[in-house]
Parts: structure tokens; C-alpha cells; sequence
């Protein structure tokens, strides 16, 4: 899709002698769009037994920078373990139940005032 978008917009870009319409685009894509995949597709094909450990590196990594910001937004203990018992809540079970979960420790460990709003004074 953003091969043939290109391809397009280049084109009506050059002026309306380049192109008559709009979907004169299309033909440039097959002319210069397909070639392209018959040339990379090799490169895919060869890499794609490493897909699964790029995923795995990505999964990693956002996982070790969401937990970074939420241990930096907890200011105790108390709160710490209330927040990895709920995040261990969203790894086991469904996102409705690890919300669930996690409001009851929150406030069965930190206590209810956690959730009333702070007025400044």
C-alpha cells in the first residue's frame, strides 16, 4: 500500500502531464513495484527463520521499558509489590480479571485513599 501511495503521489506531484488521473498510479506500481518484491523477496525468504527471535528481542525490550517507567512512578515497597502482583495478574489471566485483581490488591495493600483524588491545598 505505501508503495503504490508513493508511487502516486510522485507522479501527481510532477503536474497533471505526468498523470491524467489518479489511477494511472496503479500502472506505475506494477511496472516498478513488482520487479522490486521478485528481487527483496530472496532477502526475506533467507531471514525468515530469524523472525521469531526479532520478535522475541521486541517483546523483550518493551518489556523491560514498561517495567522501568512503573517502577519509576511508585514511591514505596507497599506500592511496588502491589504493582508487580498486578502485573502478574495481566500476564495469567484475562485483562478484565487482571483489572479486577489489581484494583482489589491496590487497595487491600496501599488502602482506598490511593484512588480519592488529591485536592491541592
Amino acid at each position: 500500500m505505501v508503495g503504490y501511495s508513493s508511487s502516486t503521489v510522485k507522479r501527481v506531484v510532477r503536474g497533471s502531464k505526468k498523470v491524467d488521473s489518479i489511477f494511472d498510479g496503479i500502472g506505475s506500481f506494477y511496472v516498478l513495484g513488482l520487479p522490486l518484491l521478485f528481487v527483496v523477496l530472496p532477502f526475506v525468504t533467507l531471514l525468515e527463520p530469524l523472525l521469531p527471535l526479532a520478535l522475541a528481542v521486541t517483546l523483550v525490550l518493551t518489556a523491560f521499558v514498561c517495567a522501568t517507567l512503573a517502577l519509576s512512578l511508585v514511591h514505596d515497597a507497599t506500592e511496588r509489590g502491589a504493582m508487580v502482583i498486578t502485573a502478574m495478574a495481566f500476564s495469567v489471566f484475562e485483562p478484565w480479571l487482571g483489572w479486577l485483581a489489581g484494583i482489589i490488591v491496590i487497595a487491600a495493600l496501599c488502602g482506598v485513599q490511593v484512588f480519592a483524588s488529591k485536592k491541592d491545598s
